[in-house]
């Protein structure tokens, strides 16, 4: 009888089952079912051997099996490799401000720099080259939201100027947040802001200027840029509060610039250096218009200047602080600005969060504590970082 062609008793059919058992048993097992006691149709009687074909199929079902095995785990490595592989994207975030050489700009670009690295992050800076370019500002903005960055960091340098800019970033869907200098009018919804405590320097510098001068006598406020928010705010609270605490200060003049305009500006600092205001004292709003004052007023002796309190912090500005040529400076904490900034942007990438405006509280910086621990931990808290 061909054995091929015979139907063995249901007992001795070959079972998947064998297979299944043995791929299933553990190694220190695997003896019991290779002696597996099965019916011989030719015997008649029960062994512990299967006959040549039986092997035959289970070696074949047992190397399929196995087979299967690997093709999934090859299947399984070829699909997850490569995402394995896949570089992830960092977020790129651009800080643009009116100049890149300026130690309050590089105070913020170190802040943002010290965020980057907590939130694993990049950034990048750019500037114009000259402090009043807002065109080229408007364009470095455009090139960031054509390479769609994930985040901008605006230093405005023209508070009007940039406003439909910081309204296309905002319809683009990409994060912005305004630093140092408000813009002129208010967006809807409304944009990140972040800056210095304007109307709490302008406080401080009222407080100087009555400490010096004894709270009596003219008091010029100089440098007053329409285009600048901050300086319009600076005059706007030193006026009040001379107003509401002080009574025997007038203010002589006021003066208006643009960082462009230095010979309307230089003249009029002259006029207050001879015959007409003769201010007792003068509160300089910008670094411009500090820098310019002390160029008019250098023929004079020191016994007939007026006293001087500046605004923001420049490198040179504090050298005069040290000299004695100015009596008091109110240095921005840009560093926390642009630190606080990042954070900001991250928030809204990473959940969404509402954008929010905050301020920064200002220093008044004098000559007995312009070098002390906690002025240059508020000056450069980067240790010495600025590019």
């Amino acid at each position: 009888m061909d054995f091929f062609n015979r139907n063995p008793p249901a007992e001795a059919r070959f079972s998947w089952s064998i297979v299944g058992s043995f791929l299933q048993t553990p190694k220190r097992h695997r003896h019991l079912s290779s002696h597996v006691a099965i019916m011989d149709p030719l015997r008649g009687e029960y062994s512990n051997h299967l006959p040549p074909g039986d092997r035959m199929r289970r070696s074949t079902a047992k190397q399929c099996a196995a087979g299967f095995v690997r093709a999934v785990i090859i299947l399984f490595l070829l699909v997850s490799l490569p995402s394995c592989s896949r570089p992830v994207k960092v977020p790129v975030i651009a800080l643009i401000t009116p100049l890149t050489t300026m130690d309050l700009w590089k105070g913020m670009h170190a802040g943002v720099y010290k965020a980057c690295l907590e939130v694993h992050c990049q950034r990048y800076w750019n500037a114009p080259t000259h402090e009043d370019d807002f065109e080229r500002q408007i364009d470095l903005v455009q090139q960031e939201l054509k390479r769609r960055v994930d985040g901008i960091i605006l230093a405005p340098a023209q508070a009007s100027a940039l406003v439909p800019i910081t309204a296309r970033a905002q319809r683009d869907g990409i994060p912005i947040v305004i630093t140092s200098n408000d813009l002129a009018m208010p967006l809807t919804p409304p944009v990140a802001t972040i800056t210095s405590d304007d109307t709490e320097t302008g406080r401080l510098g009222a407080e100087a200027v009555a400490g010096l001068i004894h709270g009596r006598g003219a008091v010029a406020i100089v440098g007053i840029d329409p285009s600048s928010s901050a300086t319009l705010a600076r005059a706007a609270s030193f006026e009040a509060e001379i107003h509401r605490r002080y009574p025997s200060i007038r203010i002589a003049a006021r003066t208006f610039t643009r960082n462009n305009m230095t010979r309307t500006y230089d003249a009029e600092v002259d006029d207050l250096g001879t015959v007409h205001a003769k201010p007792n004292a003068i509160f300089t709003v910008s670094v411009s218009g500090t820098q310019n004052v002390l160029s008019s007023l250098q023929s004079l002796n020191s016994a007939s200047r007026p006293a001087i309190i500046a605004c923001d912090q420049e490198s040179d500005l504090l050298d005069e602080l040290r000299s004695g040529h100015l009596n008091g400076l109110i240095a921005q904490n840009t560093y926390e600005i642009g630190y606080l900034a990042v954070h900001e942007i991250m928030g809204a990438v990473l959940h969404g969060a509402t954008p929010r405006s905050y301020t920064v509280k200002p220093m008044l910086l004098t000559r007995t504590n312009v070098d002390s621990a906690p002025a240059q931990e508020f000056l450069k808290p980067y240790k010495g970082f600025d590019r």
